[in-house]
């Protein structure tokens, strides 16, 4: 069984710095929106590679409502463009799963997931970054808790006990963080 552990205190700046601390230095972060993580995780770490990844894209069967969300989208892109633009940042623009292809199985220290929302979409991103990222570096993702439209609580638990892992860690705060050191 999976054990969980709230680490008193500790926030999602706290997780970008350890990190750091454990030197991983090449990570993705999906679901990137304005780009708010993905700068705090370069801030916290200078020699970090990071790529942040995001189609910017909503699905609206109402034409005028995609439109509006299309171009609220655009603008999002347009701020997390500027906002990285300093940093040893590279701004994806695809879908996740169409993203991870690009990536050798191995080849991240870590990955933060914060995507769809929805079981299916979690689930797959977990399966699939979990992947690239090198044994003993870390898959964590944001949302570990119960809200309308979204089962992150759900896929994160049944992904680890498929995978056997032993302890799954969660940040201090209202919308918390979790993660897991790959095996």
């Amino acid at each position: 069984m999976t054990k969980m552990t709230k680490i008193e205190g500790f926030k999602r700046r706290d997780l970008a710095r350890k990190f750091k601390d454990l030197n991983l230095i090449e990570g993705v972060e999906i679901g990137v929106r304005t780009g708010k993580y993905s700068k705090v995780l370069c801030d916290e770490n200078k020699d970090l590679h990071l790529y942040s990844v995001d189609p910017y894209i909503m699905g609206y069967e109402d034409v005028r409502a995609q439109q509006i969300g299309m171009e609220k989208q655009e603008r999002f892109y347009q701020e997390a463009k500027k906002m990285l633009s300093p940093y040893n940042c590279e701004l994806i623009r695809k879908e996740s799963l169409d993203a991870v292809k690009d990536f050798e199985y191995e080849s991240l220290d870590f990955v933060y997931i914060d995507g769809n929302h929805q079981f299916d979409y979690v689930m797959c991103d977990i399966i699939e970054w979990a992947k690239r990222v090198k044994k003993g570096g870390i898959v964590a993702g944001h949302d570990y808790f119960r809200f309308r439209c979204a089962d992150v609580v759900d896929a994160v638990d049944i992904y680890a006990k498929i995978h056997k892992v032993d302890e799954i860690y969660l940040t201090d705060e209202k919308t918390p963080s979790w993660w897991f050191v790959r095996k």
